[in-house]
C-alpha cells in the first residue's frame, strides 16, 4: 500500500462500534432507489451500497454513534454518512450535505472543499490526507490484506452478515438490489 493511502486510512475518524444494550433491530435495510453510483476510490456501486446499508443499520441499532455536528464544517445540520474506505464502517465520516458534495467534487472543484472548513488551521486531519486526484484505495487495501466489510463486523452482527451472505449473493446484482423496507 502506498504511503498516501496508508496516511489517509490512519487519518480518517475512528468511531468504534458500540454493542447495543437492547435487542438488535430487525434486519430491514434501506433500498437504493437512485441511479447507479459511479466507482469511488476504486469501490464499485455494489460495495458502496453495501456500506451505506450496513452503516445505516448500525446507526439505527445504536452501534455507530453520530456526532451532533458535521465532521468538517462543524455545523449543526442533518448529517449523512461518507466513506473513503468502504470496507470499514468505523471509519465513516458524518457530513452535512454541502460538505459531502464538496468532498466528492474535490477532484473537479478543489476550492469548494477548502471553503467548507470554517477554520482551515483547525480542519480535521483527514482533510489533508484526502487524495487530490482519483486513487484506487480499494485495490490497495485488498492487496495489503485488509478484510472486506462483512468480515470486519463484530460477532454480534452475525445475523446481519448471514442475511447478506445468504439472501444476496448469487443473484447477479452484487448485493445491490436489496431488501424491501
Amino acid at each position: 500500500m502506498d504511503s498516501a493511502v496508508r496516511a489517509l486510512i490512519e487519518a480518517l475518524p475512528f468511531r468504534p462500534l458500540v454493542r447495543p444494550q437492547t435487542l438488535l433491530p430487525p434486519i430491514i435495510l434501506r433500498v437504493w432507489r437512485w441511479r447507479p453510483l459511479k466507482p469511488y476510490n476504486g469501490f464499485s456501486h455494489a460495495e458502496r451500497v453495501l456500506n451505506w446499508q450496513v452503516s445505516d443499520w448500525l446507526r439505527c441499532a445504536g452501534a455507530l454513534l453520530a456526532p451532533d455536528v458535521c465532521d468538517l464544517c462543524r455545523a449543526s445540520a442533518p448529517l449523512g454518512l461518507h466513506a473513503e474506505d468502504y470496507t470499514d464502517p468505523e471509519r465513516a465520516m458524518f457530513l452535512c450535505q454541502d460538505c459531502h458534495f464538496a468532498v466528492h467534487r474535490r477532484f473537479s472543484v478543489p476550492a469548494a472543499l477548502a471553503e467548507r472548513a470554517r477554520a482551515p488551521d483547525a480542519a480535521p486531519p483527514w482533510i489533508a490526507a484526502l487524495p487530490s486526484s482519483p486513487t484506487d484505495v480499494a485495490t490497495q487495501l485488498r492487496r495489503a490484506g485488509y478484510p472486506e466489510l462483512l468480515d470486519r463486523l463484530p460477532p454480534w452482527c452475525e445475523p446481519l452478515v448471514t442475511h447478506f451472505r445468504s439472501d444476496h449473493r448469487g443473484k447477479g446484482d452484487g448485493g445491490s438490489n436489496l431488501v424491501e423496507q
